[in-house]
């Protein structure tokens, strides 16, 4: 905690807090200790544990964090208080700040695992009590080869920007945008980044159109490539898949590399593409494809509380549909 309150009620930042002075958590009332090292910034800490919230064990980065974006903030010309309790929402801001459009912006800086569940409650929190939110992530969240739940459900979605997510690197002082995210089947991530110390030049990225990345050729290669080696395991929805249209005499291989070439690539999907498709074209009469909606209990997706996840869905199954009823999409996968 950076912030403490005194038996009068006015609140002190630690970096001002006197050890003198005795501190006490403005939400349980508890008594605070200040402490200070080497290693961590000046803070203040539960004697024992809060008995209204459990609070998250704020590491370096998260401590340090917390105070690098205050001053970015400020810098940029916002205004607000470094964790301000919020009695109705019984939710503390990392900062709460106050915008000129008379509403309020609370920043929160995740650098602990957080449930989906959690997530989706505390933004909720906010937004019924009008105030906006903005989950900015810490570097335990940052994006490797492949997208998962744990970073997934921060995902948010801006036609400028595609899929994105923000981060702050207290120890480099910048922030990081990823953003035009996709997630190929076979491929690893892909992604575009942009990299300032400055807010407001972060501000005025994200209100520029950007592109997303294409599958080079030799992208395309490798991805082939590593769906036939997948194919030579003998277990799993793929093998269930290529048994299924090995019965039907259609060469589940080369049909496939038809699909990848049709596939939205967007990072919703907790499956492959391919596997959902696959069983979808599989479990239809090509007469009846026109007249289905979305099937949403065979697709898998990752939840998504910061975006409206079913339009996604929709769009993808409509994109998919469309492609099939067009073409003679099994002509020349037959054995």
């Amino acid at each position: 905690m950076l912030t403490a309150q005194l038996k009068t009620g006015e609140i002190v930042q630690a970096k001002n807090a006197d050890v003198s002075m005795q501190y006490y958590c403005p939400i349980c009332k508890q008594l605070l200790i200040l402490k200070s090292g080497d290693l961590r910034i000046k803070h203040f800490a539960h004697l024992n544990n809060c008995s209204l919230k459990d609070h998250e064990t704020e590491t370096v980065e998260h401590l340090a964090g917390k105070t690098h974006l205050q001053q970015k903030f400020k810098l940029a010309g916002y205004n607000g208080n470094l964790e301000q309790y919020l009695p109705l929402l019984r939710q503390r801001p990392d900062l709460l700040l106050d915008l000129t459009s008379g509403k309020k912006l609370a920043i929160e800086y995740q650098c602990a695992p957080l449930t989906v569940e959690a997530l989706s409650q505390r933004t909720q929190g906010y937004l019924t009590h009008g105030i906006q939110c903005w989950w900015i992530l810490g570097e335990n969240y940052w994006l490797k080869r492949k997208i998962t739940q744990k970073i997934a459900q921060f995902m948010r979605w801006h036609p400028n920007l595609g899929f994105y997510l923000v981060y702050y690197f207290p120890k480099y002082r910048h922030f990081r945008l990823v953003y035009q995210i996709q997630q190929a089947d076979f491929l690893k991530i892909s992604y575009q980044q942009f990299i300032t110390e400055r807010l407001s030049v972060l501000q005025c990225f994200m209100r520029k159109s950007t592109v997303p990345n294409n599958i080079s050729s030799s992208l395309r290669i490798i991805q082939q490539r590593n769906f036939e080696r997948a194919c030579c395991f003998y277990q799993g929805s793929l093998f269930e898949e290529q048994i299924a249209w090995y019965e039907k005499g259609i060469n589940f291989r080369l049909l496939g590399i038809k699909l990848f070439e049709i596939a939205s690539n967007l990072p919703i999907f907790a499956e492959k593409q391919l596997i959902w498709q696959s069983r979808i074209l599989r479990m239809q009469d090509r007469r009846l494809f026109s007249e289905i909606s979305f099937p949403v209990d065979k697709i898998a997706v990752w939840q998504l509380p910061l975006i409206k996840n079913q339009f996604f869905i929709k769009q993808t199954f409509d994109q998919f549909r469309n492609q099939i009823l067009q073409t003679n999409f099994l002509e020349n996968s037959c054995y």
